[in-house]
């Protein structure tokens, strides 16, 4: 077979231009050539009808049924372990929600009890202050009285 004519069958085979018979005769001159021009070729050719002949198993990976794994009592242990620590945890926050209404409320109640002494207080403070008042008036007049008996 000439070169040109070998080259036109890569280019076309390249080019995804050639017929069947074209192939098979590029295949043919591949395996009779023991020359190293067209190596790579030769092993991708090769490569391709090895691929051909494969045969996929019986059982295959896609159509295999997945079995359920045996759960181990340590499984099911550590399972409700993790119940028991979200009920726990559950219950330790309901417990610190009431302790804090409850420390809210005594709370509340010294605030208005403190609020009830103050006004109480001011109450007292404001009634003296009126008192006072009139005795600074009393003081005045004693110095009054006493500035003229001198």
């Amino acid at each position: 077979m000439s070169k040109e004519r070998i080259e036109e069958l890569i280019d076309k085979y390249w080019a995804a231009e050639s017929s069947l018979e074209e192939e098979q005769e590029l295949r043919f001159w591949l395996a009779q050539d023991t020359s190293s021009n067209y190596r790579e070729l030769k092993d991708l050719l090769g490569g391709f009808e090895a691929l051909a002949q494969e045969q996929m198993p019986a059982t295959s990976l896609l159509f295999a049924t997945r079995q359920k794994p045996q759960r181990s009592p340590k499984y099911w242990m550590s399972v409700a372990a993790s119940f028991l620590i979200l009920i726990a945890s559950g219950v330790g926050a309901w417990q610190y929600q009431r302790y804090m209404q409850v420390k809210q409320a005594e709370a509340d109640q010294a605030y208005n009890d403190m609020i009830k002494v103050l006004s109480i207080m001011g109450e007292k403070l404001n009634k003296g202050k009126k008192e006072m008042a009139e005795l600074a008036k009393f003081s005045q007049t004693q110095k009054i009285l006493n500035e003229k008996e001198q």
